[in-house]
């Protein structure tokens, strides 16, 4: 979804907003072997319990958005989550792995590949919707006190002075 804010009310081109994504590439490549290296020192859960919670104050921070944003208001965000995202994906995908019988991995690999995929459709399908809900009432609302329909000429001897 924020491709689509960053173009529709922030103006930038999909190469700006696509680039807005470079620096959550980044924290996710740092995160991820950080994570990785703590698998057997850590307790798993402590370490997913942590990501999770990383990840959910990046998405959390996306609540401040607004239209008059700038790229590092969509940048720490996004960088935010994707760290908590690396940082638990090691530790998730050992946890599999070490639950499901040695000649099932690769079963329990491509599930855990669909969840991911299925998860992150909905919740683009879930999110586009609330997004586009939202736009259309506000959009009603600010409409029904706008003067630009109008056929009342007092609307608009008032609205000159």
């Amino acid at each position: 979804m924020i491709p689509i804010f960053a173009q529709t009310f922030l103006g930038y081109s999909a190469t700006q907003s696509g680039h807005l994504f470079i620096p959550m590439a980044a924290a996710m490549m740092l995160a991820a072997p950080l994570g990785g290296s703590l698998i057997g020192k850590v307790k798993p859960n402590y370490v997913i319990m942590a990501s999770t919670f990383v990840a959910g104050l990046g998405i959390y921070l996306f609540s401040f958005l607004d239209p008059r944003s700038t790229a590092l208001a969509i940048i720490w965000p996004l960088s935010i989550m994707a760290f908590g995202l690396g940082f638990g994906m090691a530790q998730r995908t050992n946890i599999i792995a070490v639950i499901v019988p040695h000649d099932e991995i690769g079963v329990a690999s491509s599930i855990l590949a669909l969840a991911r995929n299925i998860a992150g459709a909905f919740g683009i399908a879930l999110f586009a919707t609330i997004l586009t809900n939202v736009t259309n009432s506000n959009v009603i609302k600010y409409g029904q006190h706008s003067i630009l329909q109008s056929t009342n000429p007092a609307d608009y001897q008032n609205s000159s002075a």
